[in-house]
This record gives structure tokens, sequence and C-alpha cells, in this order.
């Protein structure tokens, strides 16, 4: 696994997300992810991708390190919300 830094910057509103870190395998599933964790919503909001993040053409993808043993796919490391 590995750790790749996900970012957009065609969404710059208030109550959005920038960037975050994230545990994938490779390039194409990191991209595939969010920052948002739906843990913390009773009901999910299914609109997520395009109100506070980015469409997957609009998410840079950058390769940071090898993921430490114990983190899984998945996983978000870090995010930078905006809070508004």
């Amino acid at each position: 696994m590995f750790l790749f830094k996900l970012s957009q910057d065609v969404n710059n509103d208030y109550d959005t997300y920038s960037s975050c870190v994230v545990v994938a395998k490779d390039p194409s599933s990191a991209t595939a992810m969010t920052p948002y964790d739906p843990r913390f919503d009773e009901e999910p909001d299914y609109m997520y991708r395009e109100q506070a993040w980015a469409s997957i053409e609009d998410v840079k993808v950058e390769c940071v390190g090898v993921a430490s043993a114990g983190l899984t796919e998945g996983e978000v490391i870090c995010a930078s919300f905006h809070a508004g």
C-alpha cells in the first residue's frame, strides 16, 4: 500500500476540501477516493463529491510514500477542510 496526496482546485468555496492524504494500492484507486468520512453522518449526502470535493477528472494525485504496516486501503490520513 502507498500514501497518495489528493488535491483539487476547482471547488474552492466554503465547506470544501482542498487536499487529503489517503492509503491506496495505486493512483487510480486513490483518485476515486474522497477526504469525506461517512461515519460522521447518519445519512450520507450523495451529492458530496460535487459539493465539497471535486469530480474524479479534476483530482490531482501524487504518491508521497509507502504506507506503514497497520494502515489499510481506503483510510484518510489527514485532510484540509475550509469551513465557512
